[in-house]
């Protein structure tokens, strides 16, 4: 068993298709906000076939953590809504496993820039928020206000 988070107990999270094999230790928990504006190259992804269009316009998050070196790991907790605002629907965990192991593969190949903390990079989780358009998953996008620094560059 790979453990991604070491300030929750192992039985509060779901995890699908994680991949770091690193133990981190005190992560710091951000917001989707904060994850975006680290967030320094990505790309879109394909959604599965057997998925199809049918969640076309739904947001899918999952959670991530990201250790001080920038080693990641993916899976943690994924959750499809209609609307970020909105509670995560009624799903089955296969579906939501399918969906992770989609995202995840991608996510672990993005740039991350550090967070710094006192100057110093520390690890830290959160939730990674991508929208369902026309059969990709599309890094969703935030407040004007919340943004800080350079955007995420998209790759081609």
């Amino acid at each position: 068993m790979l453990l991604l988070i070491a300030i929750l107990p192992e039985t509060a999270l779901t995890a699908y298709a994680q991949s770091s094999t690193e133990y981190i230790r005190n992560p710091a928990s951000v917001s989707y906000g904060v994850i975006w504006n680290l967030i320094q190259e990505y790309e879109d992804i394909d959604v599965p076939n057997d998925v199809g269009s049918r969640f076309d316009g739904y947001e899918f998050s999952v959670g991530i953590s990201v250790d001080e070196h920038g080693h990641i790991g993916c899976g943690i907790q994924p959750i499809l809504r209609r609307r970020q605002t909105e509670a995560g629907l009624q799903v089955s965990d296969r579906l939501l496993r399918r969906l992770a192991t989609a995202v995840c593969p991608s996510i672990e190949t993005w740039k991350f820039r550090p967070f710094l903390v006192d100057g110093r990079p520390r690890a830290f989780f959160g939730p990674v928020a991508v929208h369902i358009e026309r059969l990709k998953f599309v890094l969703a996008d935030i407040d004007p206000l919340w943004k800080h620094g350079p955007p995420p560059v998209k790759r081609k």
